[in-house]
């Protein structure tokens, strides 16, 4: 295989194989011949052949594709185990130092395979940088990683850290981000009263419209954030609404705001993350055809754009399904939906799933 991972292996321990070898196997074991792989997998057999010999190594877009075509649940945690094992630790171990724009990169495809692996690179990394911008993307992934993981608790230790840090450093920009955040990290946690989160939305709203950054980096960084501000208003508005439901009027209101949202962000995935937050809110509102053609769109488009696209549109999805009063059909694609999450370490939408669930086997 010519391949080298650096991990070092105690005496007495039986060398873990490379994930070349672990891939060879596993199309044996589910395929029985690479060309049988090729064709389940959409590509070619010179394709499959430079997966498993190299001399590249293969980076998490490929790793998603090949998980995606094996069906056994066992074969895909064995490779998954061996890609990182070979490709994700040590690069990061060896070289994290050399550049944060490269780590953070290498973080955030992680992230997508190994989000526990990623976030403990992540909390080392940002206790050995020094420079302020890149101390901020690093915390800012943690918290991310962190909701994921399902641990808003922990995610809002980090948030007042960087709060604290932005305010020493007299950074409005990062001080924006901090309170915005605060806000997502508040609507993840159990029992808040909707008037402290609307609160603390309001007094990032507030910070943000008070100043209006001169060069044109942060300008544009401002503009996001009030973008992403507006966007999250409409999400803290969906998370009371499943508490108790609000009227039509608002719930225009978040409809508004999360269609500024998608005018006003200058990113694709602000395009895509919005249509799928707006399918939310016309489902709250009734509109179930505008809400699946809003999905579909997305289907069509937008999956590669944004985080855990492919969660949030698979779960509204079965909302519509409970909304035509289709509950097989949405109990069958909320249990293939809660093993998608668990496999890929999402716990947060893991756990939405599985609320969807328990509320439906009582009544279908």
């Amino acid at each position: 295989m010519g391949r080298t991972t650096g991990i070092t292996v105690s005496l007495g321990q039986a060398k873990a194989k490379p994930f070349g070898i672990v891939l060879r196997d596993a199309i044996k074991e589910e395929f029985g011949t690479n060309l049988e792989f090729a064709r389940a997998a959409g590509k070619t057999q010179g394709r499959i052949s430079q997966v498993i010999n190299g001399p590249e190594f293969p980076d998490a877009n490929t790793l998603s594709w090949v998980l995606e075509t094996f069906v056994s649940f066992k074969l895909r945690e064995r490779i998954r185990e061996a890609w990182v094992r070979d490709f994700a630790a040590p690069r990061l171990d060896s070289d994290w130092l050399d550049g944060g724009d490269a780590v953070l990169s290498r973080i955030n495809e992680l992230a997508e395979q190994d989000p526990r692996l990623a976030l403990r690179f992540a909390e080392q990394l940002r206790t050995r940088l020094d420079d302020p911008e890149a101390w901020q993307q690093a915390t800012e992934r943690v918290v991310h990683l962190r909701l994921r993981l399902a641990s808003p608790g922990t995610a809002a230790v980090v948030i007042s850290e960087m709060e604290r840090q932005a305010t020493v450093r007299d950074d409005p920009l990062d001080l924006l981000t901090s309170l915005w955040m605060r806000g997502n990290v508040l609507r993840n946690l159990e029992n808040v009263p909707a008037d402290t989160l609307l609160k603390t939305h309001q007094k990032a709203v507030q910070f943000a419209d008070a100043f209006t950054p001169s060069d044109r980096s942060g300008r544009e960084r401002w503009l996001n954030r009030k973008a992403q501000m507006d966007r999250d208003f409409a999400l803290h508005m969906l998370s009371f609404h499943e508490r108790k439901p609000l009227s039509e009027h608002d719930l225009q209101l978040a409809l508004r705001a999360v269609e500024d949202s998608i005018r006003d962000g200058d990113d694709p995935a602000f395009y895509y993350m919005g249509m799928e937050v707006r399918a939310r809110v016309e489902l709250a509102i009734g509109w179930v055809v505008k809400a699946e053609d809003s999905i579909d769109e997305i289907r069509a488009q937008g999956l590669k754009h944004g985080t855990e696209v492919i969660e949030k549109t698979e779960l509204t999805r079965a909302k519509i399904l409970i909304a035509r009063n289709e509950k097989e059909r949405a109990l069958e694609r909320l249990v293939k939906i809660s093993a998608y999450c668990l496999e890929r370490t999402n716990l947060h939408h893991y756990r939405t799933a599985d609320q969807l669930i328990l509320r439906l086997v009582g009544s279908v």
